[in-house]
């Protein structure tokens, strides 16, 4: 799953790579950290943490959307 996310993220930056850490998997860029998204897997299910600024518009997005919001 995390080389499909890969995927998808490549095609707006080819330089994005996997960066596999201990609970998490992050990207890189140019081998430096790039995070702006963290994925995992949970016990049913898989998850993907996007860091976004705090904006309204993006919290009626996702909820319409049907996704939960962290804070």
């Amino acid at each position: 799953m995390a080389d499909e996310v890969l995927g998808l993220l490549n095609t707006f930056d080819q330089e994005l790579a996997l960066k596999y850490n201990k609970f998490y998997i992050s990207l890189s860029k140019e081998n430096k950290p790039f995070i702006f998204v963290i994925c995992g897997p949970k016990k049913t299910s898989w998850g993907v943490e996007p860091k976004l600024k705090k904006a309204k518009e993006i919290e009626i997005r996702l909820d319409l959307a049907g996704l939960d919001i962290w804070e």
